[in-house]
Parts: structure tokens; sequence; C-alpha cells
């Protein structure tokens, strides 16, 4: 379930909506040359960057927090979606970032990732559109914070 970024209960996220949100001022999304991680050192764990392409399966982690990295087990540094492991509710947990891409709002998803096995992890996403050019979604910049996991394994 996507919900509007005023429903944000999570500091972290909170924080880094409010940031990107100063960085964009009135237009639909910030600069990649504006966003400086040197002024949200302590948001950087519970960060993603994700770089956009024409479909969902061809985008990718730029950059996964080291916060990230242990909710889900491992670092997806590098990956493709379309090479992710497979999981039980795919269309729901993703359809945050190709929104983001289609229609350049930020997207916030409070729920579960449900792995075939049924383990899951419950976390809190948020994806915020950032632009190198100006003019199109180039990268999407993501915060996660995580609360429960259920026999996470390698799955993730």
């Amino acid at each position: 379930m996507v919900v509007q970024c005023d429903d944000i209960q999570e500091t972290r996220l909170r924080e880094l909506f409010d940031y990107w949100e100063a960085k964009r001022g009135d237009r639909a999304m910030p600069l990649r040359s504006e966003i400086d991680p040197a002024e949200i050192p302590a948001l950087l764990p519970h960060m993603m960057l994700v770089d956009t392409a024409e479909t969902l399966e061809e985008f990718r982690y730029r950059l996964f927090g080291t916060s990230v990295c242990q909710g889900f087990g491992y670092d997806r540094t590098g990956v493709r979606f379309g090479d992710l492991p497979k999981i039980e509710n795919y269309d729901m947990v993703y359809e945050g970032y190709w929104l983001t891409y289609t229609t350049v709002e930020p997207q916030y998803f409070p729920g579960r990732i449900v792995s075939e096995k049924k383990d899951y992890i419950s976390y809190s996403r948020l994806t915020m559109p950032i632009t190198e050019t100006g003019e199109t979604v180039d990268l999407i910049l993501g915060g996660a914070v995580f609360f429960q996991t259920g026999k996470r394994g390698s799955w993730l």
C-alpha cells in the first residue's frame, strides 16, 4: 500500500523527506548535485539510491546503506531489480519505486516483504525522485527502517 508522505511516522524517514523537500524547493524534484551526504550523516545508513530504467526489472541499486544491508541480510549495491530473489508480494513491495518514477512523486510503503517460504521482514520505506538533468527521474532516493523479522534467511 502506498500512502501520502504526510503519514510518515518514522523519524529517520521523516528527516530524509524533509531534507529532500528542502532541496527540491518549488520544483518537482531536486538535482542529484544538490544532494550532499555530508549534510545528512545520520541518515546515510538508512538510505538507498536507485538508478532508473525503462522497466522496473532494469532498475539497479547504486547505494545500499549499512542499516538497510543489515535489515535485508546482505548488500544489494549493484543488483538489478530483475535479479532480486522472488518474493510473494513483489508487485506490492516494488510498486513504490515504479510510481515514484512514473508520477515524479514520493511514495511511502509501510509493510512486509514475504518470501515464498512465508518468512517476512516488516519495515517502512520511502522513495523520492531525483534528476541529473532537471527533466527526468534519473535516480530514486530511498530510505528504509526495519521493525521485525520472522526467520530471516538467505532468501533475501
